[in-house]
């Protein structure tokens, strides 16, 4: 007989649910009306989530299904009518024809993952999670969202591509300053070097490049650890810690 423990119900109940395993309030409103769940859904797409996209159209038997996949086409075909009505010469000919490939070929994100679970019902739970997009989250802002291929919260997005910034800097600009053969950078310049790299990442439209002294203390730790045995470069790790730390807490004093 095994001797793991046995899960209570509650155990097994607090683990993720798939959509169809749970109730969305303006889903479920959608559907009130049985006569035409596809044009009402179609009618009501900008005001979902990608989240509630994607549970409407499980919603839906197979033929209403392939009906909204048509219909959704048609409204792309349209929009194809329309451009193609303009005159060509009042725009960019190669934004022009690329336009027109995008909302000829372009499937939407919502219904290549609903046919993705349609397809497997029996799909792991977590799938359902990727679904989650934080508003805050906009294109262009440059945060990395996947770390070791899960899916992160906005916090851990910041923090993690703050961290990767400072670590790509330190890696391929810094360190081989530093240790080079012929006529390395001194430690002194540490100050200087970060300045600039600070100054030239910085962006208030892009979290995550307000980079600090404790964002570089975070990233020294890590080689420390992740090059643990190689005594030469932890020496030079332990010397960029040490003077790091002695100028973040300069800068905390002096209130920057």
């Amino acid at each position: 007989m095994s001797d793991r423990p046995i899960k209570t119900i509650s155990e097994y109940d607090s683990g993720p649910k798939r959509l169809l395993e749970t109730s969305d309030p303006q889903v479920s409103a959608l559907f009130e009306d049985e006569n035409d769940k596809v044009g009402i859904l179609i009618q009501h797409l900008p005001e979902l989530t990608l989240k509630q996209k994607v549970h409407a159209l499980l919603l839906l038997n197979n033929n209403e299904f392939d009906d909204f996949r048509e219909r959704r086409r048609g409204g792309a075909e349209f929009q194809i009518g329309v451009i193609e009505n303009q005159a060509p010469g009042l725009v960019d000919k190669e934004d022009y024809i690329k336009t027109l490939n995008q909302l000829r070929n372009a499937v939407p994100i919502y219904e290549t993952e609903a046919e993705t679970r349609r397809r497997n019902p029996n799909y792991p739970a977590d799938w359902d999670l990727d679904l989650e997009r934080d508003p805050r989250f906009v294109s262009g802002d440059g945060l990395l969202q996947l770390k070791e291929g899960h899916r992160i919260s906005y916090e851990e997005a910041v923090k993690f591509t703050r961290f990767e910034n400072t670590r790509s800097w330190y890696r391929n600009r810094v360190f081989p300053l530093l240790t080079r053969a012929n006529n390395p950078t001194p430690m002194s310049s540490l100050y200087e070097l970060f300045k600039e790299f600070r100054s030239n990442i910085y962006d208030p439209k892009k979290p995550g490049t307000d980079v600090s002294m404790g964002d570089l203390l975070t990233v020294v730790d890590y080689y420390l650890d992740y090059e643990a045995d190689n005594r030469e470069s932890c020496k030079v790790h332990k010397k960029v810690k040490s003077l790091a730390g002695t100028i973040g807490e300069m800068e905390k004093s002096l209130g920057k």
